[in-house]
C-alpha cells in the first residue's frame, strides 16, 4: 500500500493531463495581427457568418492590451493541475511524503484536507474565465505604478 501512496504522491506533482485548453480564444484584428486571449472578444455579440467574414471584433471595455499567449497557457495549465490534484487527493485512501532525509511518512487526514483547501485556492485563482486577463492587467498596473514611483524619486 505504501508503494501505491508514493506513486500517488509523485503523480500529484506531474500534470500529464492531455486535454484541450478550455477558454483560449484566437482572433485577428483589422490589421491582420493574430491575438490570443482567455475571454471572447465579441462581448455578447452573436457570432454570425457576416461578423466572421469581416474579421472585425468590437473592442472590449479593457481591450487596450492583449494578454500574451504564454499567460493564458500558464493559467490553463495551473487550472488543470489544481483540478487534477484535488481529484487525486479526494480519491486517495492515504497520502505519503518523504522527509529531506528520506524518511517516509503518512500525511494525516487533516493535512490532506488542508492540501485540498490550498489547492482550491489555486483553482479559484487560475480557473475562472478572465483570470489570466485580470492577472496580466494587475501586473501591468503594478509596473506602471512602479515606474511612476521611480520617476517621482528622481
Amino acid at each position: 500500500m505504501k508503494g501505491w501512496g508514493l506513486a500517488l504522491l509523485a503523480g500529484l506533482g506531474a500534470s500529464s493531463v492531455a486535454m484541450a485548453v478550455p477558454g483560449v480564444y484566437k482572433w485577428v484584428d483589422a490589421a491582420g495581427q493574430v491575438h490570443y486571449d482567455d475571454q471572447h472578444m465579441a462581448e455578447g455579440q452573436r457570432l454570425t457568418r457576416e461578423l466572421l467574414a469581416t474579421r472585425r471584433v468590437p473592442p472590449a471595455n479593457d481591450s487596450g492590451f492583449t494578454v500574451p499567449a504564454a499567460w493564458v497557457e500558464l493559467f490553463a495549465r495551473q487550472c488543470d493541475l489544481a483540478r487534477s490534484r484535488i481529484t487525486t487527493l479526494q480519491a486517495a485512501t492515504a497520502v505519503y511524503g518523504l522527509s529531506p532525509s528520506g524518511y517516509e511518512f503518512r500525511y494525516s487526514d487533516q493535512q490532506v484536507r488542508l492540501m485540498v483547501v490550498e489547492t482550491r485556492v489555486s483553482e479559484s485563482r487560475h480557473c475562472p474565465g478572465g483570470a489570466a486577463r485580470a492577472a496580466y492587467r494587475a501586473a501591468l498596473d503594478a509596473a506602471r505604478q512602479g515606474a511612476h514611483r521611480a520617476q517621482a524619486h528622481e
